[in-house]
């Protein structure tokens, strides 16, 4: 027997909640709006509406959910101070480095751990004789 695995619906985005912005407007315009609906509805709301929507247009309107996404990085960029955002490769390769970096301290550690047992274990010899 197989599983079916089931399709996640995303919600419907609230009409007006990001203002009177749109993608077809010019960027500047873009950008007053969506400072105007992080004001009103606050950074994360904001940055999950517009996630959502371009989630949802990424197959009908690749090029509107493109500029969604570059809008997302002003806002993470004017909001949040973060540097430009990393590609998937990269955060796959950092979480992978990070990853072996840990088994190697994790190593580096238990050879400590190993060498301050030896080191006692000598030091209670000398003081038995």
């Amino acid at each position: 027997m197989s599983k079916k695995s089931k399709k996640v619906l995303l919600p419907h985005p609230e009409k007006g909640s990001l203002g009177k912005y749109s993608t077809s407007s010019a960027e500047r315009t873009r950008h007053i709006e969506l400072n105007k609906a992080v004001k009103s509805h606050g950074y994360k709301s904001t940055v999950l509406d517009l996630n959502l929507r371009a989630t949802l247009n990424k197959n009908q309107a690749p090029e509107a959910s493109k500029i969604m996404h570059q809008d997302m990085d002003y806002l993470r960029n004017k909001y949040r101070g973060g540097g430009a955002k990393k590609s998937r490769k990269s955060h796959k390769s950092r979480q992978h480095k990070s990853k072996a970096s840990v088994k190697s301290r994790k190593s580096r550690k238990s050879k400590k751990s190993r060498k301050s047992k030896k080191s006692r274990q000598h030091r209670s010899r000398k003081s038995r004789k």
